[in-house]
């Protein structure tokens, strides 16, 4: 709670905070609510859209939606884009959004 609060003052006095809407929009995946969750992480992907931490958020909101196809593409484009692991980027997207619980 004391998170949320945080995140939302920091809104509040920044808008356009990349950062604070990603942390705003993780705080909302641990409390459950994956339909704010992905409003923020718009915002964040707005503001910043070369941030690839947008698309593990994202992803982990469809997940916790039950949205595993299109958890796997945002987990495959993070991997794809992040390099190291490129060659497998698709099972490791794929066993990520099977796997994850929030």
């Amino acid at each position: 709670a004391d998170a949320l609060r945080d995140y939302n003052q920091g809104i509040t006095l920044a808008p356009r905070d990349a950062y604070c809407h990603q942390q705003r929009a993780q705080t909302y995946l641990i409390l459950g609510d994956t339909a704010r969750a992905l409003a923020d992480i718009a915002v964040a992907s707005e503001v910043a859209p070369t941030a690839n931490i947008n698309r593990i958020v994202r992803g982990r909101a469809y997940s916790a939606q039950g949205r595993t196809t299109e958890a796997a593409s945002e987990f495959e484009q993070y991997f794809s884009s992040s390099g190291p692991r490129v060659g497998q980027s698709g099972a490791i997207a794929k066993s990520i959004s099977e796997s994850i619980l929030i």
